[in-house]
């Protein structure tokens, strides 16, 4: 009788079991059978991180744009091969000659390291630390390097009308605030000016606000990116302040004319600056650093692209530490992939954050660096606490908010034209970790694809169902 009974209960638990599963598979069905999911190309994969058992799977072998889902595989890379808390990132200041009561007898070289988040301040820094020195006078040059990198200013497959918008600046080895400025613009009227982030003589301002045809143009700030020209135009009218941000055509440019400015400043005057290698017996004279964590929350909380591909760059320095191109940079990102398991001829890489039309990769795929990361106590924890919250912060502020997700979704987002991807992991509530990935293809509107990736977090938050959940009670 014992036996019976407690053969009847093993049997009720497991059927209790299968049915939650098959409850999750027949709800995210159910989601995937919406007019506009439909029309669109999607990859799914679920799995169980506290159980080690795929929960759920549809096309996950399908061959997708992944979008800015792809620093996925970047950061973890970085993450695993360099380490968080490598200071990798150096912009350093160089002299060339002898300085004596004061004079450089030669050149000043700055070599760019490739610095996603070198900033105003550390202009300032770099600035301070050359009048530190002890130099009032240059006898000779004032040169950028930027041979580390490339000369590529975009990577392959990226859209060239993107040229003026703020996530697609011009890429170099040299960049100032990430090649980028914030315009301010008040209402007219207001008696407040037009404002620009950084100040510099770089660019140039025109306020067209009250200027035919420019005053009736839908309010706004660009610059005329079809003549590779830096002037800011402002247009249109507003009741209330708004903020643009804008590229700027040439970031080693940006950043060694605001160098070169600075530096007169302080009584340390170059007629023009020019770009060339820094010879090898050249004497450091003072450097700025970041760690490869500060762009790497850069690139997951924000999803700044530049980040992403300068974290790309430095896994490129590992097969040559001088000159460093993309096909370097990706080599060592399909060796991760052969780690995994994962044969890269499968699949299309491009670059490093995903803003290339020619990226290719599945759900699959992206869920083997996902369990890799989560397993992996080093790597994870320069990821897991960089993703994105959502109803917390990055780009996933503003959405799950007062749904069963709220705060318990840390995941990267990914957004082109036609392109909606989502994938990290959910804290249900019942005490599990649980990793996705979504990609969508064909989607559009894109708010439709959002909405898909939340109503599915929701479901993993909820997830195992209780059985009056089940029923649908």
């Amino acid at each position: 009788m014992k036996r019976f009974f407690a053969a009847n209960i093993l049997f009720f638990v497991l059927s209790v079991l299968c049915v939650s599963a098959q409850s999750l598979n027949e709800r995210i069905d159910s989601l995937l059978d919406s007019e506009a999911m439909r029309k669109a190309t999607t990859g799914i994969v679920v799995y169980d991180l506290t159980d080690s058992v795929e929960l759920y799977s549809n096309g996950a072998d399908k061959l997708l744009r992944p979008a800015s889902i792809l620093k996925l595989l970047t950061s973890i890379t970085a993450a695993d091969y360099i380490g968080g808390d490598s200071d990798c990132f150096v912009t350093g200041a160089y002299m060339t000659g002898n300085l004596k009561n004061g004079t450089i007898t030669g050149d000043i070289y700055i070599k760019g390291g490739f610095d996603p988040e070198f900033m105003d301040k550390d202009m300032n820094a770099l600035v301070d630390g050359i009048v530190a020195s002890g130099i009032k006078k240059v006898k000779g040059s004032l040169i950028g390097d930027v041979s580390m990198a490339d000369t590529t200013v975009w990577g392959e497959g990226w859209c060239w009308d993107d040229a003026p918008s703020s996530f697609q600046p011009y890429m170099s080895a040299l960049t100032y605030e990430k090649g980028r400025v914030k315009v301010n613009v008040p209402p007219k009227g207001s008696g407040k000016n037009i404002s620009v982030f950084p100040e510099s003589t770089f660019y140039t301002l025109k306020d067209m606000r009250s200027v035919a045809p420019y005053n009736n143009k839908r309010p706004g700030a660009t610059r005329n990116w079809m003549e590779n020209d830096n002037t800011i135009i402002v247009q249109g009218n507003v009741k209330y302040t708004y903020t643009k941000e804008l590229s700027m055509y040439r970031s080693q440019d940006f950043f060694m004319h605001t160098l070169k400015d600075r530096l007169a400043a302080n009584g340390i005057e170059f007629s023009t600056y020019s770009f060339g290698e820094l010879p090898s017996d050249a004497v450091e004279i003072c450097s700025v650093t970041h760690k490869l964590q500060d762009a790497l929350k850069e690139a997951m909380k924000e999803s700044d692209n530049l980040s992403a591909d300068a974290i790309l760059f430095q896994l490129g320095k590992e097969y040559n530490t001088k000159y460093v191109d993309r096909d370097d940079c990706l080599k060592i990102v399909k060796r991760k992939m052969r780690e995994l398991g994962v044969n890269p001829a499968g699949f299309k890489l491009v670059d490093g954050c995903g803003i290339s039309l020619y990226n290719y990769v599945s759900a699959n795929l992206m869920m083997e660096f996902l369990k890799y990361s989560y397993y992996n106590k080093e790597v994870n924890k320069y990821i897991y606490p960089y993703l994105p919250v959502c109803s917390h912060d990055g780009t996933l502020k503003h959405r799950m908010y007062r749904t069963p997700a709220q705060g318990r979704v840390h995941a990267k987002t990914g957004t082109v034209t036609g392109v909606s991807s989502l994938a990290g992991y959910v804290e249900s509530k019942k005490g599990k970790t649980i990793a996705f990935v979504i990609i969508s293809n064909g989607i559009v509107p894109i708010r439709r694809g959002h909405q898909f990736q939340d109503e599915v977090c929701s479901l993993l938050a909820e997830y195992p169902f209780d059985e009056s959940c089940i029923n649908g009670k």
